[in-house]
């Protein structure tokens, strides 16, 4: 085996540590865009002056609690697709110095005239060039250990936020048995309410802009679409019944159907305004909401 030899087998097996094809970036990580919508969503969703009293104030409170952890997780989404992109910088980076090293020392080789010292100094010149080598998958090794870490912190961060989530709710790490009344008084019941009927609101919305297009044949992604609309009925259902117990009335206008198409057998279009059908599209029925 030659003197380059040794460094040749060196640098693939490094090389390798690298992989393959475009490292991802956070960009398909990064949802903050969408969450920042939300917490503006919610913050625009404050009560005004046409409604007062303490369930207006209970209400405000879980909004501006729900819109600060929307805020929160913009953040942390965004750190996190920093990160991601940051190790795919660090990939990037440890191919091309790779790169630069062999075409380095393929082109000292190619220099080295013929003569008794030319394997003395090939064997030099591979020592430098498995040095440099060490030095870059190195170098490497610490910034991802480094990026690993931040990544840790930002999960904590966002365990953190689920818990302060939980807690915002009414939830305990050990809570004893739940009595069978509620406690919670009428205002503060219908507080929460609006709170779970605005989720529903962009649930909806996010239904309608990931509906499947017209022509898209049976297959998962459809199934997995018909399944979630399904699934945003039975919540709306729910919700309507806890609406008519808090003596809630519930308006709007459900979504034109005159020119849905003919259902399959064993489905139907029939759904609770607000719902898209498949596949007939639509804009988003946003109900409106009457206290008593």
């Amino acid at each position: 085996m030659g003197a380059l030899d040794a460094f040749y087998t060196t640098w693939s097996q490094a090389r390798t540590t690298f992989g393959e094809g475009a490292p991802t970036t956070g960009d398909s990580f990064d949802g903050s865009a969408r969450l920042r919508e939300m917490k503006s969503t919610m913050e625009s969703a404050a009560p005004d002056d046409r409604w007062q009293g303490t369930a207006a104030q209970a209400y405000a409170a879980k909004n501006a609690e729900h819109a600060a952890v929307y805020g929160k997780l913009a953040d942390l989404d965004q750190r996190m697709a920093t990160e991601v992109s940051r190790a795919a910088g660090v990939v990037n980076a440890g191919r091309q110095n790779l790169e630069q090293i062999q075409s380095w020392v393929t082109s000292m080789d190619a220099s080295i005239p013929p003569g008794q010292s030319a394997e003395t100094m090939r064997m030099i010149l591979a020592r430098r060039g498995l040095g440099q080598v060490s030095d870059t998958v190195q170098r490497s090794t610490e910034e991802m250990g480094a990026i690993g870490g931040r990544v840790d912190d930002i999960r904590r961060e966002y365990d953190e936020v689920a818990g302060e989530t939980k807690k915002a709710a009414g939830w305990k790490e050990n809570p004893p048995p739940v009595p069978d009344e509620d406690d919670r008084t009428h205002d503060e019941k219908v507080a929460d309410w609006l709170l779970k009927w605005k989720d529903l609101q962009a649930e909806v919305q996010d239904l309608w802009r990931t509906r499947p297009p017209d022509g898209t044949p049976d297959g998962p992604i459809v199934e997995a679409w018909r399944e979630r609309r399904r699934e945003l009925m039975k919540k709306q259902g729910e919700l309507a019944q806890e609406a008519a117990e808090l003596g809630i009335e519930i308006g709007g206008t459900p979504p034109p159907t005159a020119q849905t198409p003919t259902p399959r057998p064993g489905t139907s279009n029939i759904a609770p305004a607000g719902l898209p059908t498949t596949p007939r599209p639509g804009p988003t029925s946003v109900q409106g909401l009457r206290l008593p």
